[in-house]
């Protein structure tokens, strides 16, 4: 889908009022869709006409504003507040034991595509610990951390409803990086020396603790793990500071998730998930026959929702970042 196509593609797809006045940048004033007075979690449908205080407003898309933080170990998520990021929510998670690129955004539909798995590769630097006669990690181990296959649920996921089908995962690549020295002041008499060896991962999915879990397939202990880029964008802040992408930065985050196409696409499968789940009868109208199909996030294989199956009663919880929203 070229570029016009999808923008004809969003302007054709309703829209919440509140997100129309945020793209315009109006926060107070009185609303009205076709002269009739508008709540903000409103839909504003194609052809409609939005007014505040009497002027027309242009259905436009807001530019979306991003941020990079390099977390620092020990930092927990809830707990970062970067300077100039206020008003905006972090992408993902990052263990508090891990440092490196933490991305904030205003942007949820950005948000979502940067995490939705296949989309965008996130690039890390891992170490370990092997013995100094060693070359680091053996071929077979190797073959293991980039064999795609699937990783058994942990806790996590179970709570959450995640990984229920077993997606195959592995990593794009392993590189090892070099090797220092450690232990020899402290290692008793008699014990191997040991070097600590630095490895960059490429890995597509965002499965929790993902590298770490990999590793453990592999059986080798992750020692430090540290995020050096998230798909285009580097960590190239110092440790505990953050920085404005700018616009041609923001636009290559777009175009390494698919740009307008994908925003399109995420938007109508998230409308068609609230058609599903919820009693608006205008909504389910506009998607008629739709509504009968099986997947709402058919163009995104690693999203999914409850109403995937059908079939089958829905779970509790929509899986892996399925929510509904029509914002």
């Amino acid at each position: 889908m070229n570029s016009i196509d999808a923008m004809s593609e969003l302007q054709a797809l309703p829209r919440r009022l509140d997100a129309i006045l945020a793209a315009a940048g109006i926060s107070d004033g009185v609303a009205t869709i076709n002269g009739a007075p508008a709540n903000a979690s409103q839909l504003v449908y194609p052809g409609e006409e939005v007014k505040v205080d009497g002027a027309t407003i242009e259905r436009k898309e807001r530019p979306s504003r991003v941020h990079a933080y390099h977390k620092l170990a020990g930092e927990k998520i809830e707990a970062i507040r970067p300077a100039g990021c206020e008003g905006l929510s972090h992408v993902g998670q990052l263990d508090k034991k891990t440092t490196g690129l933490l991305l904030f955004t205003d942007d949820s539909e950005l948000s979502r595509l940067i995490l939705c798995p296949g989309l965008l590769p996130k690039t890390y630097v891992v170490e370990i610990d092997a013995p100094r006669a060693s070359e680091g990690l053996s071929t077979e181990q190797i073959a293991a951390l980039t064999e795609k296959r699937p990783l058994p649920q942990n806790a996590t996921e179970r709570r959450k409803g995640r990984n229920e089908r077993g997606t195959p995962v592995g990593f794009e690549s392993v590189v090892c990086k070099g090797s220092k020295p450690i232990g020899d002041a402290t290692r008793p008499p008699g014990c191997a020396p040991k070097s600590r060896f630095a490895y960059e991962v490429i890995v597509q999915s965002g499965a929790n603790h993902v590298v770490k879990r990999l590793f453990d397939r592999a059986g080798q202990a992750v020692r430090t793990l540290h995020r050096s880029a998230i798909g285009p964008v580097s960590c190239d802040v110092a440790a505990g500071e953050a920085r404005a992408l700018t616009a041609d930065e923001v636009s290559a985050l777009w175009t390494a998730v698919g740009g307008d196409g994908a925003r399109a696409a995420l938007r109508r499968a998230s409308l068609l998930c609230c058609a599903r789940s919820g009693s608006d009868e205008r909504l389910r109208k506009f998607f008629g026959s739709e509504l009968d199909g099986s997947r709402c996030y058919a163009a995104f294989p690693g999203l999914s929702c409850a109403h995937d199956d059908v079939a089958a009663p829905a779970p509790k919880r929509a899986r892996v970042a399925g929510e509904c929203y029509c914002d």
